[in-house]
């Protein structure tokens, strides 16, 4: 590690860095663990998402602003200035009577997002107006559109043109799908009916991480047939962009007697991101457990590397090298080797990240978790080959 015979030694970071040829099957075999280590701790941690701001009719929240649900139905079309006024909005001039509101049928049943931990067998149902699947709100991760005008909005396969058949189009979140349901899209589900009749769900699409994961969507016309029962509208999606507290508020106050509960859809898709994340955590800790061990691992062999070289050493010293260019060669040794890891680590958490559109500000997360494991391990790496180079056994060379 010294240099080439004859020559001199160089500056001690050139030397530093000739000393990884030390034993170079201990540095591949840190080198390894360490990058492994930093691939797992960035590629978890890129898929942690907090941002609920997104309220484009694209976004996880289709353009919409507060989550309301009645106990009471509203049979009142709200459409209309006459139906609003009826149903207790008030006039057309009034903040609720210019406010856009969608409404939805509901057959009460279990939760199918992420906050059930079983698999429901009576779901909760939303019936969806048509005039509302014309919208064409809120993505869409995947579905079984074969026409241009389905592919460009999947709603529309809720009301295939041929009627209802055996079988009911409905349309659930991808995740709800996967994760809680245990489908894919194309299986079928049985439940019964509001008749007890049995009646098979199919999923002809799944949405993209929505706010809408607690529930299965089927058109309005399916669930007027199958739930007679379930009359009016106990579900509404509203737009409140200037003023939604006073736009949540009012709302309490006009459907008081509906029992009527106002939530923000922000805050409901950070529930749905918390338990997520929660999950997301788990492995984060498995990450940065192997990223402590290989922290000690390479504290360990940058150790045994500096006591194994006592002969180096003590050539150094006598060529002219001070302790401290000693320390310098010790440390950029130990730089080099842990920051090239941490970076063949990140680099491939960045390439496996990128093609897909999901994990959510890897730039950030490389940002503030990089400098923090090189430092890491550089620091404790070297305040360990430190106390072994002042070690007085290795300043006694072991030549011969």
């Amino acid at each position: 590690a010294l240099g080439t015979r004859g020559g001199s030694p160089g500056s001690p970071v050139r030397v530093g860095l000739r000393g990884l040829r030390f034993r170079p099957a201990r540095v591949l075999f840190v080198a390894t663990l360490l990058s492994s280590a930093t691939f797992v701790v960035f590629a978890v941690s890129s898929f942690a998402k907090r941002d609920t701001s997104d309220r484009t009719p694209s976004g996880p929240r289709g353009g919409f602003d507060l989550f309301v649900e009645t106990s009471g139905p509203v049979f009142d079309d709200i459409a209309t200035p006459e139906g609003r006024r009826r149903s207790g909005l008030g006039d057309a001039e009034g903040l609720l009577g210019r406010t856009p509101i969608s409404r939805f049928r509901l057959r009460e049943g279990e939760d199918t997002s992420c906050l059930n931990l079983y698999a429901p067998t009576n779901p909760r149902l939303l019936g969806v107006e048509k005039s509302f699947r014309d919208l064409g709100r809120f993505p869409f991760a995947s579905s079984l559109a074969t026409t241009e005008a389905e592919k460009a909005n999947p709603w529309t396969l809720l009301m295939p043109t041929a009627g209802i058949g055996q079988e009911v189009p409905a349309i659930v979140d991808a995740n709800s799908l996967q994760y809680v349901l245990h489908k894919s899209l194309g299986d079928t589900m049985d439940i019964l009916d509001g008749h007890g009749k049995p009646l098979r769900l199919k999923f002809v699409a799944s949405l993209k991480e929505t706010a809408l994961r607690s529930e299965i969507l089927i058109a309005e016309e399916a669930f007027e047939t199958y739930f007679p029962q379930a009359e009016g509208y106990r579900v509404f999606l509203v737009e409140a962009p200037a003023a939604e507290a006073e736009t949540a508020q009012a709302l309490r106050d006009a459907w008081r007697d509906r029992g009527a509960l106002v939530s923000s859809l922000a805050d409901r898709l950070a529930r749905y991101y918390e338990v997520e994340n929660t999950y997301l955590a788990s492995f984060q800790w498995l990450g940065a457990l192997a990223a402590a061990l290989s922290t000690l691992t390479l504290i360990a062999v940058a150790a045994r590397s500096v006591f194994e070289r006592r002969a180096e050493w003590f050539v150094l010293r006598t060529s002219g090298f001070a302790p401290g260019d000693l320390r310098v060669i010790v440390a950029s040794e130990i730089a080099a080797l842990a920051l090239a890891s941490v970076s063949i680590g990140a680099i491939a958490a960045a390439i496996a990240l990128l093609p897909l559109p999901r994990a959510s500000q890897p730039a950030l997360v490389l940002t503030l978790l990089f400098p923090a494991i090189c430092l890491l391990a550089t620091a404790a790496a070297t305040f360990g080959a430190f106390k072994v180079l002042e070690n007085p056994r290795v300043n006694r060379p072991a030549i011969g």
